[in-house]
């Protein structure tokens, strides 16, 4: 099934214009360059900004955090980020589509979201869903955490990506499994 058509301008190769489709073939949204000038081509990807990253690849984080390998519609775990201020940054993709999972202690301050977000549900938990012209923002809470996701997928995949990361409810059986087994590091 088509979800995006990309259009790459010939002569330098750029990505000019990206088209995201709905399940049912149409437009959902569409990004383009309205004026190209090719004088001065500079690099797809653009040099590191001076002073470095701002977030640090890490191949662990705490067990506080919720990092599946995989999400729902393919996106696989691709790199985890610890940003300046502690956040965790989860990379997911499923080739196509990117989606990042920031996650941080502490529940969402709803009152100090923006203005313009349709509140829902991620799993049974309450959501402030947002579209932008680059894709969708989703926030909300779940075990201690405040969790962000943004992603260019349209808004079906990216809800049912997210969704996994809450469809990880364990029994009282696995919950007291776990605990009896975490001083021998079992899981």
């Amino acid at each position: 099934q088509v979800r995006a058509r990309f259009f790459v301008d010939d002569a330098s190769g750029l990505l000019v214009r990206r088209d995201v489709l709905r399940r049912e073939g149409g437009v959902l949204r569409s990004v383009r360059y309205t004026r190209l000038t090719t004088d001065d081509i500079t690099p797809a990807v653009p040099p590191v900004p001076r002073g470095g990253p701002k977030a640090v690849p890490t191949e662990e984080v705490g067990d506080e955090y919720l990092v599946p390998a995989r999400l729902e519609t393919g996106f696989r775990l691709l790199g985890r980020y610890v940003q300046p201020d502690g956040t965790v940054q989860l990379f997911y993709s499923d080739g196509l589509f990117s989606l990042s999972l920031f996650e941080q202690p502490g529940l969402v301050d709803w009152s100090a979201l923006p203005d313009g977000g349709r509140r829902d549900t991620v799993g049974s938990e309450r959501a402030e869903w947002y579209a932008t012209d680059a894709g969708t923002v989703v926030v909300w809470s779940r075990h201690g955490l405040a969790l962000t996701g943004v992603s260019d997928a349209p808004p079906d995949t990216v809800r049912a990506a997210v969704g996994t990361v809450t469809s990880d409810d364990s029994g009282v059986i696995d919950d007291l499994v776990d605990f009896v087994l975490q001083p021998f590091d079992w899981d």
